[in-house]
C-alpha cells in the first residue's frame, strides 16, 4: 500500500465518519426540540453518536488491513475535526481540557472499528 492509498484512506474515513456525525447531530437537535427533552441527556448521547459515526467511518476507510493503525488515525482526526467545528458552530469560543480526552476516546474507538473493520471484510 503507497503512502497514498493510506492517506486517501484515512482523509475518507475521516470525512464519512465527519458528515455521518453532522447528520446525526442535527437530527438529535431536531428530536429534543420537537420532544423538549432534558440537557442531562445531551452529553451522552452525544457521545454515543460519535462513536457509532465513527464506527461508520472506519468501515468505509480502513480497507483489508492496518485496521488496528488507520482507525486509530481515523478516530484522532475525526474527534480533532468534529471537536473544532461544533465548537465553531456551537459559538463557544473557550476550549476545554476535555479536548485530549476526546482525542483519546477517538483513537481508542477508531482503533476498535479498524480492527473491526479489517476482519468483518476477511
Amino acid at each position: 500500500m503507497s503512502k497514498g492509498e493510506f492517506i486517501r484512506d484515512v482523509g475518507k474515513g475521516v470525512l464519512c465518519a465527519t458528515a455521518a456525525a453532522l447528520l446525526s447531530v442535527l437530527l438529535f437537535a431536531l428530536v429534543i426540540k420537537l420532544f423538549s427533552l432534558p440537557s442531562s441527556v445531551i452529553f451522552p448521547v452525544n457521545q454515543v453518536i460519535k462513536a457509532a459515526a465513527l464506527l461508520l467511518g472506519c468501515f468505509f476507510g480502513v480497507g483489508r488491513e492496518q485496521g488496528l493503525f488507520k482507525g486509530s488515525l481515523i478516530g484522532f482526526f475525526f474527534m480533532f475535526v468534529t471537536y473544532f467545528l461544533f465548537l465553531f458552530l456551537g459559538g463557544m469560543q473557550n476550549f476545554s481540557p476535555l479536548f485530549f480526552l476526546e482525542l483519546l476516546f477517538g483513537a481508542v474507538i477508531g482503533a476498535l472499528g479498524g480492527i473491526l473493520a479489517v476482519n468483518i471484510r476477511k
